[in-house]
């Protein structure tokens, strides 16, 4: 049996269904294109990136789990914004950055 508590707001609003779907989609494309930067980094630069923005660690943390000098794990931050910057800018002109153009992420 179906029941107005078991409605979904996507039941509810078919145009919120759609504007999920695109959504997930986006979100997928900007996972596969965000995977491929970040496989542009040298593997310490991108193991400091994954903990300082995914896992949200603080410099000082990422430092005492890795058992580096602050200085090192901030330098290494550093130089990875500064690659995927580059390549973001370079993906952009050849179109590959898709995204950003379209909707203006």
């Amino acid at each position: 049996m179906l029941t107005t508590s078991s409605l979904t707001e996507s039941d509810e609003n078919p145009a919120f269904a759609d504007e999920r779907s695109e959504h997930e989609l986006l979100t997928i494309d900007q996972r596969s294109e965000i995977l491929w930067l970040l496989d542009s980094l040298s593997p310490n630069q991108r193991l400091v990136v994954v903990l300082r923005y995914f896992e949200e660690m603080t410099e000082g943390e990422i430092a005492e789990q890795l058992d580096w000098p602050v200085g090192t794990v901030k330098s290494t931050s550093s130089r990875a914004l500064e690659r995927l910057r580059l390549k973001l800018e370079s993906s952009s002109e050849r179109g590959l950055w898709t995204l950003r153009k379209r909707h203006s992420l």
